[in-house]
């Protein structure tokens, strides 16, 4: 079978959650045996890790670019794939039918859900119309998690067809193959990994970390791998209020596993997280986990309650709490092969091919 991811890669200029399904779900089909290829904006490598052609029509990031989604229409027309998988702007490609693509069974894999506080009421409605349309043009629309779901059906009234939990990427598996299981260090380090903007709250965990320091005296180290544009406001804080704090900024995959393992606690404090890939590479890697109690999260470590502590992320006061709870919790050790099992993109294709 012929299929055709299309939507963004990791870069020299671009990287996250939606560039990791994209590779990752191509390389999953590869692996099963499937004709692929990737059909994207910009890249600055020729395949995936696996060895999934990444074919670009641009020398830059122009996903929104009229000129550069009919591009990628036009090499989408060429391969003439059975499956195509899509995801963002980049379904704006493929919302009109033609000749060439009739027999193309369509999908377009939506990721999270559009919020006001932080995209602001114009992408707001321009993210909505696009959700719109392709229900009219996609055979299938897949959501990553429960709570993107809610949102989305139930709120926004838009088509959702199935939840298919995303999984790891297959160099954080390659990563896990050789390992029969993975221990939690006690060690009272706290690893935060992700985009360093509001919504992560953040500053929330330097209040936290600062009460314990207050209250019980201890003194907790935190790491922060990534930047974003709250990173000097966020280091303020940190001196203002005396506490060990690392900012690493970006790392590879592979570096990051290194700090996973080298932590006692994830935390992470976002309270609308469509899906939360960093708590599931925690919880690959050993880590006791702090998390918000509403979140997409919540699908797969409601499997895990002995080594996660839910809390409310508006309150730092609850999340230091929730912190101490954690501190020197002794849990059993991650199963390795079970998590391999369960969360691969092996899966996620499976899920995919299922649903026709």
């Amino acid at each position: 079978m012929k299929v055709c991811v299309v939507g963004p890669v990791h870069t020299d200029k671009y990287f996250g959650g939606v560039a990791l399904f994209t590779e990752s779900v191509a390389d999953g089909f590869l692996r099963l045996g499937h004709d692929v290829k990737i059909i994207t904006d910009y890249a600055n490598k020729s395949t995936t890790l696996k060895g999934v052609p990444i074919i670009s029509v641009s020398n830059n990031i122009s996903r929104r670019k009229i000129t550069t989604l009919k591009k990628i229409r036009k090499k989408v027309e060429q391969f003439n794939p059975d499956i195509l998988i899509s995801s963002l702007e980049y379904s704006i490609a493929f919302i009109r039918r033609n000749k060439k693509l009739k027999e193309v069974k369509r999908i377009h894999f939506v990721h999270g859900f559009p919020s006001i506080k932080h995209y602001g009421f114009l992408k707001m409605l321009i993210m909505l119309l696009l959700d719109k349309l392709c229900a009219r043009y996609f055979e299938r629309i897949f959501i990553n998690s429960n709570f993107a779901f809610m949102i989305n059906n139930d709120i926004y009234k838009n088509r959702i067809d199935k939840v298919i939990n995303i999984g790891l990427g297959y160099d954080f598996l390659e990563e896990l193959k050789n390992v029969s299981e993975v221990k939690n260090i006690v060690n009272s380090k706290i690893l935060f990994v992700g985009r360093l903007v509001s919504a992560k709250k953040v500053d929330v965990i330097l209040s936290a970390i600062n009460y314990i320091k207050t209250k019980y005296g201890i003194e907790c180290e935190l790491d922060i791998v990534g930047t974003g544009p709250q990173e000097e406001k966020l280091k303020e804080l940190a001196q203002k209020f005396k506490l060990k704090v690392n900012f690493i900024g970006n790392v590879s995959p592979k570096d990051t596993i290194k700090f996973y393992r080298n932590s006692e606690i994830f935390i992470s404090l976002n309270p609308h997280e469509p899906f939360g890939m960093v708590y599931l590479e925690a919880l690959a890697n050993g880590c006791k986990i702090v998390c918000p109690n509403s979140g997409g999260q919540l699908d797969f470590l409601i499997d895990y309650l002995d080594r996660v502590k839910f809390t409310n992320a508006f309150d730092y006061v609850s999340v230091g709490e929730s912190i101490m709870q954690m501190l020197g919790k002794q849990v059993q050790p991650i199963n390795s092969k079970e998590i391999i099992e369960k969360y691969s993109y092996d899966n996620v294709v499976k899920k995919i091919l299922n649903s026709f």
